[in-house]
């Protein structure tokens, strides 16, 4: 059963009145980007999730896997950022 193309449309239009939402208050982009990502890792989930037909145990490692690679690009990321310091305007 294909479930994961609704629920990818749906996500997507939730993120777009979200962006549209977020934009409008802060006149940023990183607020955006966060959301972007977010719906993207819900459909990427989702997908692979409908595609091969995972079960509980699956679908609670592959969620536990990318949740320890997210955590790790964060600590990277991290170190690797120059924090900018010096008077805020």
């Amino acid at each position: 059963m294909v479930w994961y193309q609704p629920v990818g449309i749906g996500i997507f239009f939730l993120a777009a009145i979200v962006s549209l939402i977020l934009y409008l208050l802060y006149r940023k982009f990183y607020p955006i980007a966060y959301v972007i990502f977010l719906a993207l890792y819900i459909f990427t989930l989702s997908y692979l999730i409908d595609v091969f037909q995972l079960g509980k145990n699956w679908i609670l490692g592959l969620l536990a896997v990318t949740a320890i690679v997210m955590m790790f690009l964060g600590y990277y990321f991290m170190k690797q950022v120059p924090i900018a310091k010096g008077p805020r305007k």
